[in-house]
């Protein structure tokens, strides 16, 4: 049987790369449309990228003692806050280690961004070690990571914080999310 003729198969291999170029340039572009700073106040944008390291821990988030989230693994959020001192604290079982707050003095017209960083060491015949950490970061390192997060929705608001005396010093599933459950 004779082969192809080369000029059909040059016609052949042209032709698709055509049609996954296409396919390619169609696909929707992400963009980022972050909520802008008023002139009277400033904007918190804090994120928790993806990260394999505590998936399941989800991380309630708590400003000036008032305001409180629960940040999901790969999602970002937007806070507008008044200018002057603000405490954001990360609420953990004590057995999380790393920098849990972070204090910021904010002026108005201005973005500020907040990562939360997650990450376990292994270390050889020892327990693990989780850690969070709460960390300012500049807008030109935020951005291109928060486009790879999705938006926080408000069914994703955190409970309110039961007094100190009435958490458990031990284990809690409430810590802990299910993966399956979205």
């Amino acid at each position: 049987m004779p082969s192809a003729n080369p000029v059909i198969k040059a016609g052949c291999f042209l032709l698709t790369a055509v049609l996954l170029l296409t396919a390619c340039a169609n696909q929707a572009v992400q963009t980022l449309s972050l909520e802008p700073p008023q002139k009277n106040d400033a904007v918190l944008h804090i994120y928790r990228p993806d990260e394999l390291a505590n998936v399941l821990v989800d991380s309630t988030l708590v400003i000036d003692a008032t305001q409180q989230f629960t940040l999901t693994n790969k999602h970002f959020l937007s806070v507008h806050l008044a200018s002057g001192q603000h405490r954001i604290e990360l609420q953990l079982p004590p057995r999380y280690l790393g920098v849990h707050e972070v204090n910021l003095d904010m002026v108005a017209g201005q973005s500020y961004f907040l990562r939360i960083d997650s990450h376990i060491t292994f270390q050889q015949n020892r327990p693990y070690q989780r850690r969070f950490d709460v960390l300012v970061i500049r807008d030109s390192e935020a951005l291109p990571q928060i486009l790879l997060c999705k938006p926080f929705t408000s069914t994703q608001l955190a409970s309110p914080t039961p007094p100190a005396a009435n958490k458990p010093s031990g284990y809690s599933s409430e810590t802990f999310r299910n993966p399956f459950s979205h």
